[in-house]
């Protein structure tokens, strides 16, 4: 198809010079005519996008009303990939392992309303340090056999300040006999002696209280004085403590420092790695390795990323509103989608394709139309007619200098609305506008 002939004296046409054309499929909804000077552009992709559902998936949910958006994006053609990244989960109930010593609980396993979600799977909390945070207890006093000496060793009281007494048995013993008193050591559980000028007091009866090392007792004298190596021995022992670990289902370590208070019947709450949960003291201590296990399955607050179809991501926390058979709409990147949870829960790596067809065809150009549709590459140079509904061979402005007030929106047939932002686009495609009165200053210089 032959170009109209157009000279630059010829003001009734919309082409001013320089005017380049391309064959091109012109898409008509209907029966119509496009006129002269039709703003056109070329509809890069369909409105329609048609959603799959991974032969593999897991949950039955589904997508729906997926399409083009108008606006600034336009969505590349191809398959794009939806998929679940994180399938928030449901709290079962926490396991005492049955080797357990300790009869502490844990309660009040959920998942964390804030934070990143958890992983769905079993997570494990063991205990790994029994004396951790403890309190320590002074035990009854053992006097040595071979004793000579018949006074005796009693427990006054556990210091509440400084270093902890250290768990294992101590050991009381004269180093010098004395009429009616006598000096002690004292050897704490490693062998290390803590001090060795415990006097009591010269007179009979007498005694002497000793405070140091996290401990405090009191060395009485007796009817027959004590001996050298007369000894005396009391253990010290640790209740109500209790250090913990998490680890996920990876068996990646999560904490190490869930620490009890060191009192009866105390407690701890933690949260973190999207979890909540709380350890129960009991009346018989945990010990080293006691562990529970925490389940948690697959559930609501599902988390989706979508790739284009060059596999960049695009977004990577689309979550889900919560609640069998709720539905989430999305709207980004030129796309807009609504999945909707089924009766069976999504799990990660649940996937949806979504594929944008390719178009390439000329369309009259809409304000708000989509796709491609929406930015005005070309121009109409004569009328285009089409009897229905529709692709209409035609040549179409793509290059050159325009009579801006020749210039037109096919809707109404009306150039006034034609605005700068319209005109830069059309620059942008190489089809510059240019008005009467510049065409006067162009023709006068």
């Amino acid at each position: 198809m032959s170009d109209p002939t157009i000279t630059n004296n010829d003001l009734g046409s919309v082409i001013y010079k320089n005017a380049e054309h391309e064959d091109a499929l012109l898409t008509f909804a209907g029966a119509g005519t496009v006129l002269e000077g039709t703003l056109l552009a070329r509809k890069d992709v369909d409105d329609a996008v048609v959603a799959a559902a991974d032969a593999g998936n897991t949950g039955d949910g589904t997508v729906t009303s997926a399409a083009v958006l108008g606006g600034a994006d336009i969505p590349a053609a191809g398959a794009w990939n939806l998929e679940c990244t994180v399938a928030k989960a449901v709290a079962g109930t926490p396991v005492a392992d049955g080797g357990n010593t300790g009869d502490g609980t844990v309660t009040g396993f959920a998942t964390s309303a804030t934070g990143a979600p958890a992983a769905v799977g079993t997570y494990t909390l063991e205990c790994t340090d029994a004396t951790t945070n403890d309190t320590r207890v002074m035990g009854s006093v053992t006097a040595d056999v071979g004793n000579t000496g018949d006074g005796t060793v009693t427990e006054e009281a556990i210091s509440a300040t400084g270093a902890p007494a250290k768990i294992g048995t101590y050991t009381v013993e004269c180093v010098e006999a004395i009429l009616n008193s006598g000096r002690f050591k004292l050897v704490d559980p490693d062998g290390v002696e803590i001090v060795s000028n415990i006097l009591i007091p010269a007179g009979a009866g007498n005694n002497v209280v000793y405070t140091g090392a996290g401990l405090t007792f009191k060395v009485t004298d007796g009817a027959t004085d004590f001996a050298v190596g007369d000894k005396f021995t009391f253990p010290i022992t640790g209740v109500h403590g209790g250090i913990f670990k998490l680890t996920g289902p990876g068996d990646e370590l999560i904490a190490n420092d869930i620490t009890l208070p060191g009192t009866a019947s105390g407690s701890i709450a933690y949260t973190g790695a999207g979890i909540t949960f709380t350890v129960n003291d009991g009346a018989t201590d945990f010990a080293v390795g006691d562990k529970f296990t925490l389940p948690l399955t697959g559930g609501e607050f599902d988390v989706f990323k979508l790739e284009d179809p060059n596999g960049a991501v695009v977004a990577n926390d689309l979550q889900l509103t919560p609640g069998d058979g709720a539905a989430t709409t999305f709207v980004l990147a030129g796309l807009t989608f609504i999945v909707t949870d089924g009766a069976t829960d999504f799990v990660v790596g649940d996937k949806f394709s979504l594929t944008v067809a390719a178009n390439g065809k000329m369309v009259p150009f809409a304000v708000d139309g989509k796709g491609g549709a929406q930015v005005p590459k070309a121009v109409a140079t004569y009328a285009i007619t089409a009897t229905g509904a529709g692709d209409v061979a035609s040549r179409v402005m793509v290059s050159g200098d325009v009579r801006k007030e020749r210039l037109i929106i096919d809707a109404d047939g009306d150039g006034s609305n034609i605005t700068a932002s319209m005109l830069d686009q059309l620059r942008a495609a190489r089809i510059l506008a240019i008005s009467v009165t510049e065409l006067n200053d162009l023709d006068n210089q």
